[in-house]
């Protein structure tokens, strides 16, 4: 690009753009393809932008050039002002064109990201009410890794930005990266914000196993989020008896994690839950013996319905004393025996 044009556009120098009698020198591009609206966007300087689209050289313009990241100026704005996407808008509106049938808000780079998935991603609130206000559908894109804006929104814990997008987009994609959605990111980025925010249009994804076949109710389940968990399984109890492709389900989930309170709330509702096994024939309390919590062995121990689980065996013979013997868990080796030593006093 001409020194002269990208100090002029990186400075915000508006003088010399005020001088230009020939705009065909705004074609300049730099090392990485990227415009001197590119620039002059990025730098944030609104009225050296806004003379450079009201300039508009023959030829395409430079609202949907690219950059070699297939960046639009559109796409870089997120580092400015909310004045200038809406400046940016405004022009693009104005010109009305498409290009190959797609509309230049709906433009992607090189990563498939919208301008929408930029500024959730950058966290620009005001951007995305101004970008999903002039195109709903945006909600619907999906990048290359598989995610929505507002699967980003709530895996970075922008509950505004996400409940933004929720009351503003007639419909909106849940899907997230590596096969998860919207309910595994707000299981993964638990907090209390997170439960305000969970909505009833969600519930049809709980289900949903990313690629190893976590749902959202395993992964709230492994981090002992009793509330969560409860939430998910309110008007339904079919997420609990899904199995990831190891066969675990929620409830084996709870107990490798020693999460007792969040495995009374899945028995609760789900009774007969102690039933699964997983791919190698195991039990939950199999499962709480190998990974040594003698809280969660009790748990089983303390019930008379669930006692006799200490004597199946796994595929390999194993029974969960067993387990616990052979990876050292001893605490537990002796919890079971002052239990069946007090058993047999009565």
């Amino acid at each position: 690009m001409n020194p002269e044009l990208y100090r002029a556009a990186s400075s915000g120098d508006l003088s010399l753009f005020e001088r230009l009698a020939n705009s065909e020198t705004l074609v300049d591009v730099t090392i990485e393809k990227s415009t001197v609206l590119h620039v002059a966007v990025q730098c944030n300087h609104l009225q050296v932008a806004q003379k450079i689209v009201e300039l508009r050289p023959s030829g395409p313009s430079l609202l949907y050039q690219t950059n070699s990241k297939g960046n639009t100026p559109l796409h870089v704005a997120r580092v400015g002002s909310h004045s200038m996407v809406k400046l940016l808008v405004e022009h693009i509106e104005s010109l009305d064109v498409e290009i190959g049938g797609q509309k230049i808000l709906r433009m992607v780079n090189l990563v498939k990201d919208t301008a929408l998935h930029v500024a959730v991603r950058y966290g620009k609130y005001e951007v995305v009410e101004e970008l999903i206000k002039e195109d709903p559908e945006l909600a619907m894109s999906i990048n290359k890794a598989g995610e929505s804006a507002l699967f980003l929104a709530v895996d970075r814990k922008f509950y505004e930005i996400a409940s933004q997008i929720l009351s503003a987009a007639p419909e909106y994609s849940f899907a997230g990266r590596d096969g998860m959605n919207v309910l595994h990111a707000i299981a993964l980025r638990s907090s209390r914000k997170s439960l305000f925010f969970f909505d009833k249009r969600l519930e049809n994804s709980s289900k949903q196993g990313e690629n190893l076949g976590c749902t959202p109710l395993h992964i709230a389940a492994g981090m002992g989020n009793v509330k969560l968990v409860k939430l998910f399984l309110e008007n339904r109890t079919s997420p609990a008896y899904v199995k990831d492709q190891k066969g675990l389900c929620a409830f084996h989930i709870a107990a490798k994690e020693g999460n007792v309170l969040v495995m009374e709330e899945l028995i609760t509702g789900c009774p007969d839950i102690y039933e699964l096994l997983d791919n190698r024939g195991r039990t939950a309390l199999h499962v709480a013996a190998e990974n040594g919590w003698p809280e969660a062995v009790n748990f089983f121990l303390k019930k008379p319905d669930l006692k006799g689980l200490i004597n199946e065996q796994d595929e390999e013979g194993n029974t969960p004393m067993h387990l616990a013997a052979v990876e050292g868990h001893y605490k537990i080796l002796l919890n079971w025996h002052v239990v069946e030593m007090l058993t047999q006093m009565r």
